[in-house]
């Protein structure tokens, strides 16, 4: 499950111990978060990296990060912690409709983070700045068109601003983490009827057991799974070369080869056991989320389809 950074939360005005003592708070928390079942912290990159992020008077993060009253492990770990940018990326489709269309206020401000945190139903982080980010859950407005007519909703975003906050959300985070692992059971068990085209390797299995992202990126595992069943349907009907650039124009999944750069330093990473013992090259994959990839084989000669790998991204020449 991610959590989402509530950047309206922190206190650009507060003077420079108020603003050390703040980030302290907002960290320890982030860190017990991640402790404890968050998997990644997203924030609105818009203004940079969060090193430069003004969190009091003249004062900034990269500044509490050389402040000799606080705790150097606690700065060292703060280096570790898992943020990331855009609130929502470009390759989960289904939320970033919904956040685009849509407008997110608190109390008349715009409010991105809390927004983001509605759309993929999880918690936001905030810092104790003011009695209104010590409470859970944050209401707040979503603005949004529907035929023809401008309509507004209210949203409760659960908020945690403390250690002991987040511990009064983790019936809510649990129960978040049940209906992944149920969602991720339910997919290699019954994958046969799910998914009666496509040939799941062995070591799929195991893969799929180390997922760790929150139920909602597993749903379109699963959602991309029952669009590519169609696709590699059609093919095996017919006697034409797999082509992947047709069945993405054709379908709502983006599916492409790796580059040669990225085949020839880690395609050994892409190669999986079919069914047979033969091992092959599964330089197809489907790209969804930031951190996801499906990687599967079409065989042409046997009209047969295989999934070789679900789980996080690769390593590639880009991310060099």
């Amino acid at each position: 499950m991610i959590a989402v950074l509530n950047e309206l939360s922190i206190d650009s005005d507060a003077d420079t111990s108020e603003a050390i003592q703040g980030m302290t708070r907002l960290v320890n928390s982030l860190l017990h978060a991640i402790d404890n079942g968050i998997t990644e912290i997203r924030i609105d990159g818009r203004n940079g990296s969060i090193h430069n992020w003004c969190i009091g008077k003249n004062y900034h993060v990269f500044q509490w990060l050389h402040e000799p009253s606080v705790d150097v492990i606690l700065r060292t770990r703060f280096r570790t912690l898992a943020f990331r940018s855009p609130l929502v990326d470009s390759n989960e489709l289904k939320e970033l409709e919904v956040y685009e269309k849509s407008l997110y206020f608190y109390n008349d401000k715009e409010c991105c983070g809390l927004g983001a945190a509605a759309v993929f139903d999880c918690p936001v982080a905030s810092q104790a700045s003011m009695p209104h980010w010590r409470v859970s859950p944050i209401i707040i407005t979503r603005n949004y068109e529907s035929e023809g007519e401008v309509k507004d909703e209210e949203i409760g975003v659960v908020n945690f601003f403390d250690i002991e906050s987040f511990e009064i959300l983790r019936e809510f985070i649990d129960e978040k983490q049940r209906e992944r692992i149920n969602l991720l059971t339910d997919l290699w068990d019954k994958r046969s009827d799910h998914f009666p085209h496509l040939i799941f390797c062995s070591e799929v299995e195991s893969q799929v057991e180390r997922i760790t992202q929150p139920a909602k990126l597993v749903k379109q595992i699963y959602d991309k799974l029952k669009v590519l069943n169609t696709a590699v349907a059609e093919w095996a009907r017919n006697q034409n070369a797999f082509n992947c650039r047709d069945v993405s124009e054709r379908y709502p999944i983006n599916l492409s080869p790796e580059s040669n750069c990225t085949l020839r330093k880690f395609g050994v990473e892409r190669m999986f056991r079919l069914p047979s013992g033969e091992i092959v090259t599964f330089s197809l994959h489907l790209k969804f989320g930031s951190s996801l990839r499906i990687h599967v084989y079409a065989d042409d000669e046997k009209r047969k389809f295989y999934v070789g790998y679900i789980g996080k991204h690769l390593r590639t020449c880009s991310d060099n």
